[in-house]
């Protein structure tokens, strides 16, 4: 359903923009607040038309999303969320540094990364890392360029060969999260949240880069939305 009132409104932006001789941003791209601000400015009375009428107009499928927006904001049983997964940098070896900190390349790969997201202005409330110096370094790099509003915060549960369902249970107490960790961990996240096995891999990470996922709102399934990645291999 949002999906559906959603390709209406990409495109029938311009064409709204002609009738209401105003200028209109694209909802998808505001908050909820400025949104119906604008709406209230546009049109006298928009609330008034008929549900069914709503399905067909191009100017009222716009007040549709709105709404139907702000249903799954504020559902407590439907939340909209974006995770954000990431595999930590390249790290030294431990003859070199027993505490497996980043390497040059990794930390010039992660500040990469990172530059690109906040080019892109990715939206990260809050970074949580491993308890060891590998992800607490890609965590700070990260929370460097993205300014997570919540800061960054150590957690158990994230190591190589922890189990995935503590963390998966819990996944949706924070919109907008980073989890930083480590391989098999991530694949193995990533292969449980979507497919309900830890052994059917859906995705090969690399080292700094992120996968992000989100939750379908029509079949409240979790789905890979994109992926940046340091390398094409």
């Amino acid at each position: 359903m949002f999906s559906y009132y959603y390709r209406i409104i990409t495109t029938q932006v311009d064409r709204l923009k002609t009738v209401s001789k105003k200028r209109i941003v694209n909802p998808c791209l505001m908050q909820k607040s400025h949104f119906a601000k604008v709406l209230r400015s546009c049109f006298s009375d928009p609330f008034s038309l008929q549900s069914k009428q709503l399905q067909h107009d191009y100017v009222s499928s716009y007040i549709v999303l709105y709404l139907y927006t702000e249903h799954i904001q504020f559902s407590r049983s439907i939340k909209i969320m974006a995770l954000f997964l990431v595999q930590h940098g390249k790290s030294l070896s431990k003859d070199v540094d027993p505490d497996q900190g980043l390497s040059k390349e990794g930390i010039a790969e992660v500040e990469r990364i990172a530059a690109v997201a906040k080019e892109y202005s990715i939206n990260v409330s809050q970074i949580n890392y491993s308890t060891k110096t590998r992800a607490r370094q890609t965590a700070e790099i990260f929370a460097s360029a993205l300014k997570p509003s919540d800061g960054i915060h150590e957690k158990s549960g994230l190591k190589p060969l922890d189990d995935v369902t503590a963390i998966a249970e819990n996944v949706e107490s924070k919109d907008d999260l980073m989890l930083i960790g480590h391989l098999p961990f991530m694949e193995r996240l990533t292969a449980y949240l979507i497919t309900g096995s830890v052994e059917k891999v859906v995705f090969k990470f690399q080292n700094s880069g992120i996968v992000c996922l989100d939750k379908d709102p029509d079949a409240l399934s979790w789905v890979i939305k994109w992926a940046l990645m340091p390398n094409i291999e």
